[in-house]
């Protein structure tokens, strides 16, 4: 039963990276309308990780400002893409969560 948890975990919180930008299965079940994760192939992150990399390069942040402002301004912006991406990859949201938030 261990092995089942050690290889769940891991495949939620693998991580997915390109440029500067990372993400896991975890956190796109973080949205307070989460998506729906366990289908979601290698292939479908590193694309979704891709997308978002290219376009928060958009939003050209000045990497020696470390003001609260800028953070919150940043992961705003990190969670939108996000949410974009795996949208545009056809990643759908968790139809449970949705039923029991109406």
């Amino acid at each position: 039963m261990n092995i089942n948890k050690e290889s769940e975990s891991a495949f939620y919180n693998h991580v997915f990276k390109c440029g500067n930008t990372e993400i896991t299965r975890r956190e796109l079940e973080s949205f307070p309308c989460p998506f729906c994760v366990e289908n979601i192939t290698n292939e479908q992150m590193q694309s979704i990780v891709k997308e978002m990399d290219n376009e928060l390069k958009k939003y050209q942040y000045d990497t020696n400002l470390n003001s609260e402002e800028l953070k919150e301004e940043y992961e705003y912006n990190f969670f939108y893409e996000m949410d974009i991406a795996a949208v545009k990859y056809k990643v759908r949201y968790n139809n449970n969560q949705q039923n029991v938030n109406k």
